[in-house]
């Protein structure tokens, strides 16, 4: 059966209607717009107000399993017509902050979120300076590192740095960069090429998560 709906349509999801692969129940507040249609099976790309006041636990999990965060497929019989709708700036900031972060993190993620949450995440500057203070926070020099990825200074895989503080500035090709120790003395380099060495320091997530959103920014 041809069902009423074309692409650009906007919808909502009835009251209490459940996720088909989840244990989630939506409510009529779920709204979006439809963006292919295959049969009777809508994709929906839900608008930034529903992002932002979607369960976060949900949202997580259906990121991690491989959704786009804000795309769902649902069948014709679940929507209704409405109409598009606008959302406030922080409606808008709460969406892009989750979508942002939770593709990136699973461990410490919403230590993330709520760190990150007033940095707009289309300012990639932006984010590396909190990123910055953040490190500054968390991170107990001086660091006993080592090299983990091939680095534009000359250091070798494997060579150990004393890592003794990071620069307030960024390179715009490198990131962050620390300031440091290593066989041939004094150096200055990029930190995400470097891992502590004890994983049992308090400093070893923070510098490793760094170099994870460095590696997929």
């Amino acid at each position: 059966m041809k069902n009423k709906f074309k692409i650009g349509d906007f919808v909502k999801v009835k009251n209490g209607i459940k996720d088909p692969d989840y244990d989630f129940i939506f409510t009529d507040d779920s709204q979006g717009e439809i963006t292919e249609i295959d049969g009777t099976l809508l994709t929906i790309e839900f608008d930034n107000k529903t992002v932002a006041d979607f369960d976060l636990d949900y949202l997580i999990q259906i990121i991690k399993d491989g959704a786009e965060g804000n795309e769902i497929c649902l069948e014709a019989s679940d929507v209704e017509l409405t109409s598009e709708r606008d959302w406030t700036d922080q409606e808008e900031q709460i969406a892009n902050v989750r979508l942002y972060w939770i593709w990136r993190f699973e461990d410490n993620l919403k230590e993330y979120l709520n760190y990150f949450s007033e940095v707009d995440v289309d300012n990639e500057y932006e984010i590396y300076y909190t990123w910055i203070n953040y490190l500054n926070e968390k991170l107990q020099f001086p660091l006993e590192t080592e090299v983990v990825e091939s680095d534009s200074g000359g250091l070798r895989f494997g060579e150990k740095v004393k890592l003794l503080d990071i620069e307030e500035e960024v390179d715009e090709k490198y990131g962050v960069l620390g300031i440091g120790k290593a066989q041939k003395g004094a150096i200055t380099c990029p930190i995400c090429n470097l891992e502590v060495i004890d994983k049992k320091s308090k400093s070893y997530q923070p510098l490793k998560d760094y170099c994870i959103w460095f590696a997929n920014r």
